[in-house]
């Protein structure tokens, strides 16, 4: 939980969200090295197959959401500015935070990312 919460305090993200970090957190722990089981990770030991992480991202990545047409006046935005973090079914794009809002960023289409930039720049 100590990671989770650290997650959430270095956005400012409220409580609601716990869960979502939370998933995100086990996700990445299950991908990790361990003390328990030297020299894997409890994906390997689980899958038997080595764990791919080329598709994570940073937590505090921000990106820009690509909002659809439908969802927009001619004169309104084309994309909002959002979170990025990574969704626990690989299958899936990650998830996106709206800053202003705080809100995840559902009903944009996510696997059109404009822009990400890290926030320590």
């Amino acid at each position: 939980m100590e990671m989770a919460r650290s997650m959430l305090k270095a956005k400012n993200l409220p409580n609601e969200f716990c869960g979502d970090v939370v998933a995100c957190t086990v996700y990445i722990l299950n991908r990790a090295p361990t003390k328990r089981i030297p020299g894997m990770t409890p994906y390997k030991a689980w899958c038997g197959e080595k764990p791919s992480v080329s598709h994570l991202r940073v937590f505090e990545s921000i990106a820009y959401s690509h909002i659809p047409n439908q969802l927009r006046d001619k004169l309104d935005d084309r994309s909002e500015k959002c979170i990025m973090s990574d969704d626990v079914d690989e299958a899936k794009s990650p998830f996106h935070v709206n800053i202003d809002e705080n809100k995840v960023a559902q009903e944009l289409e996510q696997a059109k990312i404009q822009a990400v930039e890290s926030s320590s720049s």
